[in-house]
């Protein structure tokens, strides 16, 4: 008799139609993509992580939270295309993002979602390496633990498979829910604040 699904299972089986809807409407998987474009998806992920990674404190165990915050990463992928200290606090923050860790499984939730991108994020790094406009320079968010990146992932499933049933209803409502805002949130109508690069 096969075993029943765990919470990764479950996670990925309930969010697999939105991530896949993710990935196709960012556009980031091709050689192709303009500078503009990128510049303008870091801006709105800088929005995000500044909103969500605060939310996790005290949700998530130091232990796991603090060598997955990526907002440093963000802000040097920014200062690469000229983004100032002031350019940087002037971006906009999602303010819905807080309100998807109100408890501990939801914040697991939403952990899942962001640390499984970092898995197809070594694929966008790789598709935009030899774009002319980034001059040799490598986006560190999208390739944040390099070597580790396996391991990191590894830490982050167990995390997940140890907590108790009865979170994860919560949790997987709430990975759905974070892969609806960062649809809407990332894909949004705006002028991008890009800075020229120096």
């Amino acid at each position: 008799m096969a075993a029943a699904p765990g919470l990764h299972d479950r996670l990925r089986n309930a969010t697999s139609a939105a991530h896949r809807r993710l990935e196709a409407d960012l556009g980031l998987a091709t050689p192709t993509v303009s500078r503009a474009h990128v510049v303008r998806l870091l801006e709105r992920f800088h929005g995000f992580h500044a909103a969500w990674e605060p939310s996790l404190e005290g949700k998530v165990p130091d232990a796991i939270r603090l060598p997955r915050l990526k907002l440093p990463l963000l802000r040097d992928d920014l200062a690469g295309f000229g983004f100032d200290s002031d350019r940087l606090r002037s971006l906009p923050q999602c303010e819905e993002a807080p309100a998807l860790c109100s408890s501990p499984a939801q914040a697991a939730g939403t952990l899942y979602v962001l640390e499984g991108a970092t898995l197809g994020g070594r694929m966008i790094g790789r598709a935009l390496q030899d774009a002319s406009w980034l001059g040799g320079r490598t986006l560190r968010y999208w390739n944040p633990y390099g070597a580790d990146t396996g391991r990191r992932w590894q830490e982050t499933l167990g995390y997940l498979e140890a907590l108790p049933a009865a979170a994860w209803a919560q949790a997987i409502s709430s990975a759905i829910a974070t892969f609806d805002l960062l649809h809407a949130w990332l894909l949004a109508p705006c002028a991008s604040s890009e800075a020229t690069t120096p």
